[in-house]
């Protein structure tokens, strides 16, 4: 049986990826397993600039995130659709850069959030999500982890309870939108501990594999 490659966490802020995410490399480094732990979120770690970046040079000033918010109509449409269209190409290039090159290397990959993560932003295309969700390349495994909203606050309070709530909602129905495209490894856990979340990756990939 083929050996994992990629295994990447999803989740909204404070729900543990980055945490479970090096600590399921400390594992797999004491089995002398390769692997490297990428960021594949929005705003960080990108292959190419970014539309605001790119603007910047032309002369122009798109808003930023909470200013796009506010605004309605043609020109929010037109920006949002640029916006997801400069994430999806850069998500593309992330994985050709990035991702590639390791697995030829024989590395497995941990992701800390995946291209997935463009369906959290507000008014996101249906044409990105259709092309995303279908085209780019999925995991091994996809585990979404999560909490309650009030816990992931306590643990990092960088989003509001209505955002938080959105992201979880988001990220929980990716479950039963990949079921109805015959890709069936996701996997929602719980994060109250660190070790126990740890245990039952381990647990659910070692179930199906030869080993990791």
């Amino acid at each position: 049986m083929q050996r994992v490659k990629i295994v990447a966490l999803i989740g909204a802020d404070g729900a543990g990826k980055t945490t479970t995410a090096f600590r399921l490399k400390d594992y797999l480094e004491a089995k002398n397993r390769q692997c490297r732990v990428l960021y594949m979120g929005r705003g960080k770690n990108r292959a190419l600039p970014g539309a605001r970046a790119i603007a910047k040079k032309a002369g122009l000033n798109l808003p930023r995130p909470q200013e796009l918010h506010d605004l309605k109509g043609a020109k929010k449409t037109i920006l949002c659709f640029l916006r997801d269209i400069a994430y999806m190409f850069d998500a593309y290039a992330r994985y050709l850069v990035f991702i590639l090159p390791s697995l030829r290397k024989g590395e497995m990959i941990i992701t800390d959030r995946y291209a997935y993560d463009i369906l959290l932003n507000e008014d996101h295309h249906a044409l990105i999500k259709f092309l995303l969700l279908r085209l780019y390349p999925k995991p091994d495994y996809l585990f979404y982890l999560y909490n309650d909203p009030d816990i992931l606050i306590a643990r990092k309070d960088e989003r509001t309870f209505r955002e938080l709530t959105r992201h979880i909602n988001v990220l929980k129905s990716l479950k039963e939108k990949f079921a109805r495209l015959n890709y069936t490894n996701v996997y929602e856990l719980k994060t109250d501990k660190v070790d126990q979340t740890l245990e039952e990756i381990i647990r659910l990939i070692e179930r199906n594999q030869n080993g990791l």
